[in-house]
């Protein structure tokens, strides 16, 4: 996989892949968004493609057999190739700089402390 730039549409379908644990088809995906059915049909065929999602399974949309999606490609993935380490560094700073809820804080402590004992 190419590091993804999603289009408006294709981030718009990938969110709703994401947002949930099912398998979706495109009649499903089409009720949760304002995008026209045909648009969605092109954006799934060119995702799939870029192997970005998988077709999952065969299911029924009412009567008839269709593709079912799912998201390869992770939410989380996504983000860490879209956001340089350097933009990165800067939100950290920023978000940490404006907490005020020291046990938000401690939790992320411990999360680094976890992550540096892995490097030792």
């Amino acid at each position: 996989m190419d590091e993804p730039i999603f289009t408006k549409r294709e981030l718009a379908i990938m969110q709703i892949l994401w947002g949930t644990s099912d398998e979706l088809s495109a009649r499903v995906i089409s009720e949760q968004t304002k995008i026209s059915k045909n648009t969605i049909q092109a954006v799934l065929r060119k995702l799939l493609e870029a192997k970005y999602i998988k077709t999952s399974s065969i299911g029924y949309s009412g009567t008839v057999l269709t593709r079912l999606y799912r998201p390869v490609m992770t939410e989380d993935a996504y983000l860490g190739t879209v956001v340089s380490s350097e933009t990165m560094e800067r939100l950290i700073t920023n978000f940490v700089a404006q907490q005020d809820n020291s046990d938000y804080l401690d939790q992320l402590e411990n999360l680094i402390q976890k992550k540096k004992a892995e490097f030792a």
